[in-house]
């Protein structure tokens, strides 16, 4: 990871995609790789020399999160990879992908879920603030496999976003499921693909394969009215590239 000092500012992030200039913010943040909690299971990283209490919150959330992984590994066979899809500016995204097996279970489990961060304020991303009230959006908790807690939304108009921009991506049997489900939707900013990434939350076991994660680019989301302050803040971060790659 590549990044300028932070006792250096960017005087200007310049957004290309979507042809705005954004305000000068911090430096991006530096998050530093923690030892797994038990073996293939990784830590959440940490936020490097945290400025302030904004993100000493933060990297307290991902010490919780990392008691609450130990404890749901006890007894079974649980790994974890982590991925940083934003890492400023003024947001933080980070992906937990999860597969686990624990004795006396009719299967195996797998699934995903993403942790979101306002760096100037150490508090979880509010999508129930950041997106229009013309969605018509409900919003509720939902809980991973190791029991985080997770905000998630829906709506009709996000079921059908999901629907058309995961058409491409899953076999034809789930196009039905997903019209007939009442989805709710983990989200998170996704510097690299340049958008808002959508993920149905935790799909029966046998439709799990429909819940594919699709990233619905800038310009769609700026259509709806979501927030600028998120939508800028992911085209300098794509800009910038301040996101891990693909592993």
């Amino acid at each position: 990871m590549n990044f300028c000092s932070r006792a250096v500012c960017w005087s200007m992030v310049v957004s290309f995609a979507a042809g705005v200039a954004v305000a000068a913010e911090p430096a991006p943040i530096q998050l530093v790789k923690q030892p797994n909690v038990v073996p293939h299971l990784a830590a959440f990283p940490r936020i490097a020399a945290p400025d302030g209490p904004a993100m000493q919150r933060i990297n307290q959330h991902f010490a919780n999160a990392d008691v609450r992984a130990r404890k749901a590994a006890e007894g079974c066979d649980w790994k974890r990879s982590v991925t940083a899809t934003m890492r400023g500016p003024r947001f933080l995204a980070l992906i937990a992908s999860d597969d686990w097996y624990c004795p006396g279970t009719a299967h195996p489990d797998a699934d995903s879920f993403a942790l979101t961060y306002d760096l100037k304020t150490g508090a979880p991303l509010n999508w129930d603030r950041l997106l229009p009230k013309a969605l018509g959006m409900t919003a509720t908790l939902d809980y991973s496999g190791d029991a985080t807690p997770l905000g998630v939304v829906a709506s009709p108009k996000l079921t059908a976003l999901y629907a058309a921009a995961a058409k491409a991506k899953v076999a034809d049997h789930c196009l039905q499921e997903l019209h007939d489900s009442d989805l709710h939707f983990i989200l998170w900013p996704d510097a690299r693909r340049e958008g808002i990434a959508m993920q149905p939350s935790y799909l029966d076991h046998a439709d799990a394969v429909c819940g594919v994660d699709v990233a619905i680019p800038l310009p769609t989301w700026r259509q709806l009215g979501v927030a600028p302050t998120l939508l800028d803040a992911i085209a300098a971060a794509h800009e910038a590239k301040l996101y891990d790659p693909t592993p």
